[in-house]
This record gives structure tokens, sequence and C-alpha cells, in this order.
């Protein structure tokens, strides 16, 4: 029987939470349910909305539970809740009580005084007293975050909430927070591999973007670039491509605010078409991933079902999607220097190279494919 389900998230489009929300919408459609989205105020105007949506969430109680969207739906799906004052955290007990609530984590902001990652900060096991990173992403103009963090403890205690983490990494945190008591479940995050998939002629995908043919491409992606993300390591890549000085290899800093060359850097602008952003995986002989903090990062499975290896920071849930010498490379402690000697490495061996892009094709396909994280979230609703 088909469900009516409501996904509610920051935004349509922009950021790995979206992306999961209109996959997942898209994919749930196609099967015959009806799927509405409940999002923010704020959209990139030049992106038309694939799904219906509404511009604006009532910031009532009452309001938002006599919601169209919200009273004929069988369950609502909770994403992102924090980036504007959109959602009122005062209705989930409400909420939960007439309607099955399950919220999908994409960082720790639930179970934290305020941030979405806590960095070297552990206060949250307990209760966020003094505040450490009020500058931190969502940054708060003044320390209230123990404030929000009683009011979060508050809610949950009178909530019915089904939680979900797309990594093990981050289940274990909330297995120790205040949403220790509701039931949790992990569901990484998926990526259709009709949409992405390895391209036989690198070539042609290079010239699209005006990158050398000639050249070890390694690369990564993020809204901005990586080079200018601190969350992103952007100094990490910088230092990494220091040590390759000398080498023939380029980066490809996917995602920048404009298309430019700083040496061996290539610098291209934001891509949303995915079929673009496929073609610029494939231009990848390999992903240099260096975050300073991260969950379960798309960029990760997407390079995967284009059958690019990965190099990536042994970082919150990014070590879970690596077979570490199979289909990539694990760098524990930040190490720049181990994560240049693997490129170098790869760059040497062309037959390690081909087999490694082999088996990480074959390990997405297995994986990481949307139809099997439809069937896990199908079968948690129902």
């Amino acid at each position: 029987m088909p469900l009516n389900i409501t996904h509610i998230n920051t935004v349509s489009h922009v950021g790995g939470a979206a992306k999961v929300m209109t996959r997942l919408v898209k994919f749930q459609r196609e099967k015959g349910h009806l799927c509405k989205m409940l999002i923010s105020g704020y959209k990139q105007k030049r992106v038309p909305l694939i799904f219906d949506g509404t511009d604006y969430l009532p910031p009532t109680v009452e309001e938002i539970m006599n919601h169209p969207y919200i009273k004929k739906a069988d369950v609502i799906h909770l994403h992102n809740l924090h980036g504007g004052e959109y959602f009122n955290m005062n209705v989930l007990p409400k909420l939960s009580k007439a309607k099955k609530v399950i919220w999908t984590l994409h960082d720790m902001w639930a179970f934290t005084g305020h941030c979405c990652y806590s960095l070297e900060c552990n206060d949250w096991h307990t209760e966020c007293k003094k505040c450490m990173h009020t500058d931190y992403v969502q940054a708060i103009e003044s320390d209230c975050a123990g404030e929000l963090f009683e009011k979060k403890r508050k809610i949950y205690k009178d909530s019915k909430l089904t939680i979900v983490t797309p990594s093990k990494w981050l289940l274990d945190l909330v297995s120790c927070s205040v949403l220790k008591n509701h039931p949790l479940h992990l569901i990484c995050n998926a990526v259709d591999t009709k949409v992405f998939y390895p391209k036989r002629d690198k070539l042609i995908c290079r010239r699209k973007f005006s990158l050398p043919t000639d050249k070890f491409i390694i690369g990564s992606s993020a809204n901005g670039g990586v080079l200018l993300n601190g969350n992103k390591g952007g100094k990490y890549i910088r230092e990494i491509m220091k040590l390759l000085a000398g080498k023939d290899v380029v980066f490809a800093n996917f995602g920048a605010l404009e298309t430019s060359i700083e040496g061996n850097i290539y610098n291209i602008e934001n891509i949303i078409d995915e079929d673009e952003l496929m073609q610029a995986y494939n231009t990848m002989d390999a992903m240099v991933h260096t975050p300073y903090s991260e969950n379960c990062p798309l960029i990760l499975l997407e390079a995967a079902a284009c059958a690019v290896p990965i190099i990536v920071f042994n970082v919150g849930g990014c070590a879970e999607l690596v077979s570490h010498f199979n289909t990539g490379y694990v760098v524990n402690n930040y190490n720049c220097k181990t994560a240049a000697t693997y490129v170098s490495y790869l760059m040497e061996n062309r037959n390690v190279l081909d087999n490694i892009s082999r088996q990480i094709h074959e390990y997405a396909l297995k994986n990481f494919d949307i139809v099997g994280h439809y069937e896990k979230y199908l079968r948690l609703y129902r």
C-alpha cells in the first residue's frame, strides 16, 4: 500500500542533507508513494524545484500541526532542522504522538548545545555549560548553548522519535547522548548508480572542464570549493599539493566560487546538474578528501560509483566508506605526507590504480545503491 510521506529539511537542493532527501523523495515517488517536502524560505532562484514544496513552514505548534502536508501524512521524515528559524522544535512531542516520526541526523546538532560537530568537546554527553566554539556552525551570538541543550533534553523526553544515522560513527555518539532512549537505526546514505557511473573516456570529461589531459588528476568537491572551506580541510589539500610539487599531478577543486587556475590547482565553478557532476568525477584518477569533521559525505559515494579510488582522512564516518588498500586508502592523524605518498604510489602503479577502480565500483553497486537505501527506509516506515 502506498504511503503518504512528508519530508522536512532546511533547503531542497543545496548540501548533503538536501541531496539525501530529494533523491529519496524522487525514488519513493517512482515507487508510487505520495511524497511532499516542507522546506525553509531560502532557495537558489536559478534552480527550479523538481518536487512540490512550500516556501515557508509556519513557526507555531498549532500551525505546523494544521499544515495539510502534516495532517495528511502517514510518516513525517525529518532531516536538518537547523539553519534558520523555519521549524519550531516545541512541536516534536505533539507531532510524534500524532504521527510516525523518523529523524535522519546528518550531523551532531540534534544532541549538542548548538554545534554541528563538537570537535574536541565532549560536554554534550551530559550538558553544555560553557561553549568552546560559539562561532562554529551553527554559530550563536552569545553563549546560550546550555539553555538550548536543556531545551532539547526536555523536548526529547516528551517525544517518541525514531532516529537514523548514516554512519556507525554518528550512531555511537547518539547512543550516549540525550537521544539515547529513542530507537536508533543505521542506514548509510546512497547514490543512484544509474546517474553516477564510470565513463570509458576520461579525456572527453577533462576537455569539458578545461582540465589537462596529460596529468594525473586528483580532486574533491564542496559547495564553494574545498580550498576555502575550513571544515573540508582546504589547508590540508594545499599541503598535499606542495608535497607533490614537481610531479605531473593537479588538483581539481570542484564547486569553487569561480573558475581559475592557481599553479597546480584548477578551480571549477559549482556544479548543480548531476550529469555534469558525474562527468566531473570521471575527470579524476583519484579523489583526495581531507575533512576536519564529517559524517557520511555523499561525494565519496558518488566518486565510488564512478569508479574513482578514494584517499580520505580517518574522520567521522569516512573510514566506513573505504576498504583500506582495496577501494582506496584511509589516512590517520591528518597526515598529509602519507596522503601524498598514496597519490604518488597510484601514479606510479597503473595496474594497482585500475584494480582499485574496479573494486570500488563493485563495492558501490553492492553497498551504496539507492534501491537498498529506499527499501531500508520503507521497512522502517512500515
